[in-house]
Parts: structure tokens; sequence; C-alpha cells
């Protein structure tokens, strides 16, 4: 069987496309640097923003070589449209049963494959005892650390559709023993559940996600952690299944500085307005006069995700937000702090209404938007021909 990864070419070395690689080569299937005499073409929809590396495939072998399309996005239907198979959940089985047929046509009869004409299983089982580290330079090492997340915030797709599962503990410590000195482990996971791993193995994780804060109890050598505030007020946070206090917000900021750690801090706009931000910002920060460790902080608006608690909200009403005006302000409490610039909320819309797309016809109205600015003009635009797409559902959150 012979295999073909039709990517991008930062996708490339990621992570995922590099431990499917590895797993396929486990199995004596040949990985082809050309699409000339492959039996597939394979490709990770990753994301809703990868569907145009998809579409692009498609563009390009529909018809000549068959496309199986896997990734988180293809739990939904639309994609269907776009590949000839479609690989639901993980791929461990998917990848033993592939090598063993004798016809390339018989892939239709593997449990997790679906087709437009035949529905199958959701593969959620992780094998991580078969998972290597993977190396992707000198110093970057990648490891598959689970799926899913308990806490099932409510606009979260990733947590809705996977089941929660983590590696085990020594598997972790394992790695983190196997890695050069100067080598850091990034665990391609939402969920890191393992604080009391000792410094001396801790300090080489790349990138620790601080969920409810709970890791900043003692001074962890790790060079920066990862922290999804996600909205401004208290009130909200809570009711979208993220209770974190400002307390703790504010404690971790001391802390940081305290111990020398940078913090990447996520917010999500388009649910609240500039008065949620100034309470926010009189309530959190603090005065301080250094430049590190830096805070950097990102937003973007909010999607209303299929299969999550928000699926088909109204995108029509979501605020503004000046990002600009919020780093001013910040600045002049916190000069730790940047913000990196604010995606379009066109881009939001689009990444929304593409997942509620079914028919073909539907997707290639929507994906033909994809580099519209304008929300406005994209709301108007899918008005007049699609307007149930748009959303009825009031966000009463």
């Amino acid at each position: 069987m012979r295999i073909y990864f039709h990517t991008e070419k930062n996708q490339a070395r990621c992570g995922t496309i590099m431990l499917l690689i590895y797993l396929l080569k486990k199995q004596n299937i040949e990985i082809l640097d050309s699409p000339n005499n492959a039996d597939f073409v394979f490709v990770s929809v990753y994301d809703v923003s990868a569907f145009n590396i998809l579409y692009s495939a498609y563009k390009l072998y529909h018809g000549k070589i068959p496309i199986v399309a896997g990734g988180d996005t293809c739990k939904l239907d639309f994609v269907l449209n776009y590949a000839d198979y479609v690989v639901r959940g993980e791929a461990y089985e998917f990848i033993k049963k592939l090598s063993k047929l004798k016809n390339k046509e018989d892939i239709i009869n593997i449990p997790n494959v679906w087709t437009k004409k035949k529905n199958g299983i959701i593969d959620y089982e992780i094998k991580y005892n078969e998972n290597p580290i993977i190396k992707a330079s000198p110093k970057v090492y990648y490891y598959y650390g689970g799926k899913g997340c308990p806490q099932k915030c409510k606009f979260c797709f990733y947590s809705h559709v996977n089941e929660y599962s983590q590696i085990d503990k020594q598997l972790v410590i394992n790695a983190l023993k196997n890695i050069p000195k100067s080598g850091r482990l990034y665990l391609t996971s939402a969920y890191f559940p393992y604080p009391e791993i000792e410094d001396c193995y801790l300090k080489k994780l790349g990138m620790i996600d601080l969920k409810n804060h709970q890791y900043l109890k003692r001074k962890y050598p790790s060079r920066s952690y990862r922290m999804g505030i996600e909205f401004f007020t208290e009130n909200m946070r809570k009711k979208m299944g993220k209770p974190i206090s400002n307390e703790k917000i504010t404690e971790t900021i001391n802390k940081s500085l305290l111990w020398n750690h940078e913090i990447v801090m996520y917010f999500m706009a388009g649910l609240e307005n500039q008065d949620d931000m100034f309470e926010f910002i009189n309530q959190v920060p603090f005065y301080q006069e250094t430049y590190s460790p830096r805070i950097t902080i990102h937003f973007q608006y909010i999607d209303f995700n299929e299969k999550t608690p928000l699926q088909g909200c109204n995108v029509i009403n979501r605020s503004d937000f000046d990002y600009k005006l919020f780093q001013k302000e910040l600045n002049l409490k916190n000069r730790r702090i940047r913000v990196g610039a604010l995606k379009y909320k066109a881009y939001s819309t689009y990444r929304t209404i593409l997942q509620r797309t079914k028919e073909k016809e539907e997707t290639e109205f929507i994906h033909s938007l994809r580099n519209e600015k304008n929300n406005d003009v994209m709301i108007n635009k899918i008005e007049k021909k699609y307007p149930y797409l748009l959303g009825n559902k009031i966000l009463t959150c």
C-alpha cells in the first residue's frame, strides 16, 4: 500500500503527521514523496481552518486518487463531501487493517471508515504504549499526551467530540528521561493532570497548561505556562464552564513575576462589551514597572461550534472588540503584557457557518467567502442565499 500526504508547508513537520507516518511505516506501508503511484492521498483535517487543505486535495485528486481524511473536524458531516473515505477517531486499528488489505477498495470495510453512503464507528482508543517520541528538531520533541478534557467548557469543540483520555504518568516520566537535557517535550494534550512530577523531569516540558491554575504552588522550572481564561468577567467564565476567579488570575501573575515565569493567556471576544474589559483591567492587573517575564495575550472571536451547547447560536449579534484599546489600557498598569493582533470577526463567522453546512453547494458557497474580511458583507451574502445557516438560537448565557 502506498500513501501520499497532502499537506501545507508548515503542517508537514507537525506532531500528528509525524506520528501517523511512524505508525504507517511500522506496518510496512510505503510513504511517497509525490502523489504519483499513490493508492491513497491522506489529509489531516485537524481543525476547521484545515478544511482548505482538504479542499485543495479535492480539486487536485478527486476522481484520480482516493482521498482519505482524518482529524477531529472529520467528525462533522460536511467533510464527507470532499473525501472518498473519512476516518473518525484514532488511527491505530485503521492502519493495522489498512496494511492487510488485498484490494484498496476494501478500505470501506474498516469499522471507523465513513463515507456519504456508509456510517461507521468512532474509535476512541488511544494506544499510548505504541506511540514514539517524535523528534521535530534537535531541541523540540512531541509526545501524544491525550484527547478531550474533563471540564467540557460550553464553547469547546475539542472536549465535546472526544472521550477524555490521558496518558499514564509513568509514560510521561519515561519520555522526559529519554530526551536530551537541552530538549523540550511538548505533550499534544489539552489537559495536564500530573503537577506532582519531579522538577528534574518537569523542567523538560516545553509548556504547561494551567487548568484551574493549580500548578503554580511551587517554583516550577518550566519556561512558560498557558492560561485559557477566555472571558473578562467571573460570571461569564462560570456560565461557560470555566469558573476561574480574578483572585486566582492575580495570584498567578504575582507568582510568575516572583519565579520568572512567562505566561500566555487566551481570551475570546464577541460575548462581552468594553465595560467588561475595563472591569477586568481594574480588578486583575496591578502596577508593575518591569518588562519581563513577558505575559502574552491572544484573542480570537468565539466560534459557535457544532457538537457543543453553543451550536446553532445566531452569529450576527456578537459584539466587536478593540484589542488595541485593551493593550493600551493594560500597559498603563502592567508593562509585562503584550497583546497579539485579533483575527477579524468574519473569519470566526466563516469557521462557524462552515461547520453547519450539509449540502456540497452550501459548503462551496461558504468556503468561497473564506478571505472576506468585512463581517457585515459576509453576513449579508449568507443572509441572501442561506439565511438559516446564520442560526436562530439566542445565546442566553
